[in-house]
């Protein structure tokens, strides 16, 4: 398992539901610190998992993907449930 950035911008037809019901659907274990970017936990290449997601989007959308390490993130204004999530998953991720 490792940890994955999901940004995505949404062009002509803005159908957040069907994008983020898929999202669900392909990760199990997720945090969602803005509103077009995901942290995920996934056991796979940021390829595969770009892949896995495109199919809930219209072609005319943008994704970007890549992974994430520990030392590599900052941020400001999160809620707080999400820091708790990206400390206790980095930390679990760390210790494997």
């Amino acid at each position: 398992m490792a940890l994955f950035n999901i940004s995505y911008d949404l062009i002509k037809d803005k159908d957040y539901t069907r994008l983020t019901s898929g999202i669900k659907k392909t990760v199990s274990n997720w945090a969602r610190p803005l509103e077009s970017t995901w942290l995920v936990e996934w056991d796979g290449t940021s390829l595969e998992l770009t892949n896995a997601v495109v199919q809930f989007m219209d072609t005319d959308d943008k994704i970007f993907v890549s992974g994430v390490a520990k030392g590599t993130m900052s941020w400001r204004g999160l809620a707080k449930g999400v820091v708790d999530w990206i400390n206790n998953v980095v930390s679990r991720l760390r210790a494997a």
